[in-house]
């Protein structure tokens, strides 16, 4: 904040080095109009610091043009994913008025729950009046960092639709298949555990990379041969793990997600393969991802209430039979601030490229 006491300290000084009831006669050289120069040139240098002194670390002000906002977005935003972007704009239609600030554009940080805002009055009411775009960016604090770290890490085993099949007696062992929340609801398989919230998640190619090893796993659990080592294929490491007299086969990926598989798990696992393809099959032919897209683009151009919205949309009364509607009523019901969080960067995405494009 400005330092006030500069302006008392420059006010004190003066009266030192000039008295207005002092005659100009003891001062020959000085005169009253170089003092009043010096004093409001004085003046003018601290406005100058004022106006320039920077800002805190976390409201840092940029200015930006039109069309270096989109790039911007997507190289700090969309990629990124460190900072929230709010978009304000001060109309110059009339200068005797005071600018009001309006909110084009939001994004907060990962799974926040909060308001939706109707982007398309902001386009109506930028083609009708100058606008200035200031992008105001907030570090997120250490805090912050910490939740959304702790928050991302519960949902990364997160899926929809999941059906689930236990691989031994004990049912502490399991493999499911579903649409995985993290990753915009792509087809997954997933080998969970009980303990310590034990999972791998594998997409297509991986989950055929490690059928490949199959062969080789069932080799180390069944033999007797030692000098297994560590292999490493697309996403996942395998590791030959001795227990006592069990031989073990742990399953590793990187973030320090992994899973320990006895012998009892992988016989089990074997005579599930061909279940497990079906079912990654029929998702598959779901399309759910793309029927969500869809969704979320239509609902976004609507104003009120954002789960009202949805739920007036996929009807679920009218449409008994729908896998696509099912899926969605899990998302509305267990992670609806996920939704929030899909229409707005799409709306956001929608309002960057209408700005440019006029």
């Amino acid at each position: 904040m400005f330092n006030y006491s500069l302006v008392k300290s420059v006010n004190c000084f003066f009266p030192l080095i000039w008295d207005s009831n002092t005659s100009t006669q003891e001062h020959p050289i000085i005169s009253q109009n170089f003092f009043g120069f010096l004093k409001f040139s004085t003046f003018l240098a601290l406005l100058f610091l004022f106006l320039i002194q920077p800002q805190a670390k976390d409201e840092q002000i940029k200015l930006f043009s039109i069309t270096t906002i989109q790039t911007y977005l997507k190289d700090n935003i969309f990629v990124g994913g460190d900072c929230r972007v709010r978009i304000l704009y001060i109309t110059f239609s009339n200068k005797n008025e005071i600018p009001p600030p309006f909110l084009f554009l939001y994004l907060r940080n990962p799974y926040s729950v909060g308001e939706h805002y109707d982007f398309n009055s902001c386009l109506n009411i930028i083609s009708k009046c100058k606008v200035l775009i200031i992008l105001k960016l907030w570090r997120k604090t250490i805090q912050d960092t910490i939740h959304s770290t702790q928050t991302f890490r519960k949902r990364t085993g997160i899926l929809i639709s999941e059906t689930k099949y236990f691989l031994n007696k004990s049912k502490s062992k399991w493999i499911s298949v579903g649409f995985s929340l993290e990753r915009k609801y792509e087809v997954v398989i997933k080998l969970g555990g009980i303990e310590n919230n034990q999972h791998v998640i594998f997409n297509e190619d991986q989950w055929i990379s490690f059928l490949h090893n199959q062969g080789i796993m069932l080799s180390f659990v069944y033999s007797n041969k030692t000098g297994w080592q560590p292999m490493r294929e697309n996403g996942f490491q395998i590791h030959f793990v001795y227990m006592g007299d069990a031989r073990i086969i742990k399953i590793s990926q990187d973030g320090g997600n992994e899973v320990f598989l006895a012998g009892e798990t992988m016989s089990e696992l074997s005579n599930l393969v061909n279940l497990v393809k079906y079912r990654c099959d029929m998702l598959k032919f779901q399309e759910f991802s793309k029927y969500y897209n869809i969704l979320v683009s239509g609902v976004s151009s609507k104003s009120g209430d954002l789960m009202n919205n949805l739920y007036k949309i996929i009807s679920p009364s009218k449409n008994p039979n729908s896998a696509n509607i099912c899926c969605m009523l899990e998302l509305l019901n267990f992670y609806s601030d996920c939704i929030i969080e899909d229409v707005e960067s799409f709306a956001c995405n929608e309002f960057v490229n209408s700005c440019i494009g006029k």
